[in-house]
């Protein structure tokens, strides 16, 4: 009888001792409960490229056959009134030149009938009517005045003439002009060779008489700039 008792106290004791040893294990699961990781979160940003190029825009290009622009014409003016038309004496023109814009002061000169802005650097002689660049006197430009019943035909025909000596000669118009100084033009002939540019230009201001310009810019480093800076001085030609 004795036996049984201390067999069954042993028992007791033994299942007492797995109940908490259980009982322990449940407690502490839910006293540490298992960390949670959380994904890392990346933010990329991209900045957009920014393309940036160089090279001349001259207003009729001097090296290919499609006369090109510049991207911006417009021009500043700043000085005093002068006498010629109330135009202002000077004028600063802000030019796209070897892939940046670059403002160029100009002066306003007077010619046979007619006054026109030309920039520092260049010659006008006005009883020649030519407009020149003072280092390189072969960059010239030369103004015509017309009569005010001019034939466009007949000068489309006297400017191939002259003109074909230098090689084959291109006419260029509408949206081939578009953003050029002399998009305006009523006729424009090109001849562009290895050796320059030449051009034969009818142009005919709102309300005034037409003048013929002949142009010759030989070929140069900086033959886009200088291309762009007479036809924007030819631009500017208005009657007095």
């Amino acid at each position: 009888m004795e036996t049984n008792r201390k067999i069954m106290t042993l028992t007791a004791t033994v299942l007492l001792g797995l109940l908490l040893g259980a009982c322990s294990d449940t407690a502490s699961n839910s006293a540490a409960p298992q960390s949670e990781t959380t994904p890392a979160t990346t933010t990329e940003t991209t900045s957009p490229e920014t393309n940036s190029g160089t090279g001349d825009a001259p207003a009729t290009n001097e090296s290919t056959d499609t006369p090109a622009s510049t991207d911006n014409e417009s021009s500043t003016s700043s000085g005093t009134a002068g006498s010629m038309d109330n135009r202002p004496e000077s004028q600063s023109f802000e030019l796209m030149a070897t892939g940046e814009l670059k403002k160029y002061p100009a002066t306003l000169k007077k010619g046979s009938s007619y006054s026109l802005y030309v920039f520092d650097g260049f010659t006008f002689d006005s009883s020649a009517n030519q407009l020149m660049l003072t280092d390189k006197p072969k960059n010239t430009a030369t103004i015509e005045p017309l009569p005010a019943d001019f034939n466009l035909d007949e000068l489309r025909k006297q400017g191939k003439a002259e003109l074909q000596k230098y090689g084959e000669v291109k006419e260029y118009s509408g949206d081939q002009l578009a953003e050029s100084p002399m998009s305006q033009a009523r006729l424009l002939l090109q001849v562009s060779n290895e050796k320059g540019t030449y051009n034969y230009i009818v142009w005919e201001p709102e309300g005034e008489n037409g003048y013929i310009f002949h142009t010759m810019i030989p070929e140069s480093e900086d033959a886009g700039t200088i291309g762009l800076q007479l036809s924007t001085s030819l631009s500017t030609v208005k009657a007095e």
